[in-house]
């Protein structure tokens, strides 16, 4: 009759074979052994969360229609679509905020236009001549931006066949990240105003590079508030609208900050190397960030606590955007109540790695 071993049991007996192949010299079978168990504790975690989810459903059938769920979140399993076509590490994407759309920015100087749903890659984008650091669409779809470490941030026309329109040159060194603000009507590398140039703010206090930053989400504001124990009903940056920013660094770190005052709230720690992606959940309770220890880590906000780990399959992730379509809305079908339903994020998640693709995790 075959004995079944508690999982301390299984850890302690793994820890013994070790023991004894390192001692008795067998080195070969030590690391083969380290590695299979590894893998198969990897397994294991996966199986365990996939478990939790199905329960999950089970017990609330209306999440089923996952694709629109408020309350989902990228599971262990792998991702849905590994796009490949670029030729050097991809830095960043972004989603158009209307259709299936994506884009990738990379080191071999391109962006690529992708059909997320399907995967299709649908066009390349050519213009900078040296590393495509990051892009971003504005609100309406119509226009995306890029930066690049040739120094210039190019402005493309969407409808228009994404034509370059405009050049900006301002920066000495290579740009890192680039944002439009709430409205459209700026553009941000550090704070700046368009018009004038002008410099709005800064933030000081990590210890590294800074790799990427963020600007909260209102929704975000009352789980903001509750981890900074601030009062509620806080302001926002008066005349840009932003109450909080998150920062990732290669300090390993992540910290959210007051916007109007440039005080660190509160910092979050648990990657275990730089952290590059960055992005609230749409329900606004939840941070995701990708780090080169090749996971993405889900932060319930409001306690500051790591709530999930994903594994990509790659080492280095630099990037991380969650989907801009909605669904519902006036046009949709009325709810139980006799309402309308609110509209909602569809649900798809991307990130790009150094091994030169893109990664979709959708339900």
């Amino acid at each position: 009759m075959p004995i079944e071993l508690t999982e301390r049991q299984k850890n302690d007996l793994h820890k013994a074979m070790l023991d004894y192949f390192h001692s008795a010299g067998y080195h070969k079978t030590f690391e083969q052994f380290k590695e299979e168990a590894s893998h198969i504790v990897d397994l294991e975690s996966r199986l365990a969360q996939a478990l939790r989810d199905t329960a999950n459903i089970a017990a609330n059938p209306a999440s089923i229609n996952q694709r629109s769920n408020p309350d989902w979140l990228p599971t262990v399993t792998p991702p849905k679509l590994i796009l490949t076509g670029h030729r050097a590490n991809v830095n960043a994407v972004t989603f158009h905020p209307l259709y299936s759309v994506l884009v990738s920015a990379s080191d071999d100087s391109t962006m690529k236009v992708w059909d997320w749903d399907t995967g299709e890659l649908e066009r390349t984008i050519q213009g900078h001549t040296r590393r495509v650091s990051d892009c971003e669409y504005d609100s309406k779809g119509k226009f995306l931006v890029s930066c690049s470490h040739d120094l210039f941030i190019k402005l493309w026309d969407v409808d228009n066949e994404y034509k370059n329109i405009s050049t900006f040159r301002g920066h000495d060194h290579s740009i890192s990240t680039v944002r439009f603000l709430p409205g459209d009507d700026r553009i941000t590398a550090q704070v700046i105003e368009l018009t004038t140039g002008n410099r709005r703010a800064e933030f000081r206090g990590h210890d590294n590079v800074v790799e990427n930053a963020v600007f909260a989400p209102k929704n975000a504001v009352p789980s903001i508030s509750e981890l900074a124990g601030l009062k509620a009903g806080a302001t926002a940056f008066e005349d840009l609208s932003v109450a909080f920013v998150a920062t990732a660094s290669r300090d390993q770190k992540i910290k959210i900050w007051d916007a109007r005052t440039g005080q660190c709230l509160h910092t979050l720690i648990g990657h275990d190397g730089w952290v590059h992606g960055l992005v609230f959940h749409p329900n606004g309770r939840y941070l995701l960030s990708a780090a080169d220890d090749g996971s993405i880590r889900i932060w319930e906000i409001a306690t500051g606590r790591c709530i999930r780990k994903v594994d990509t399959g790659e080492r280095f992730v630099s990037s991380l955007a969650w989907g801009r379509q909605t669904v519902g809305g006036a046009a949709a079908s009325e709810g139980t109540n006799g309402q309308a339903d609110a509209p909602r994020r569809v649900n798809v998640v991307a990130c790009g790695c150094w091994d030169y693709t893109v990664k979709i995790w959708k339900p």
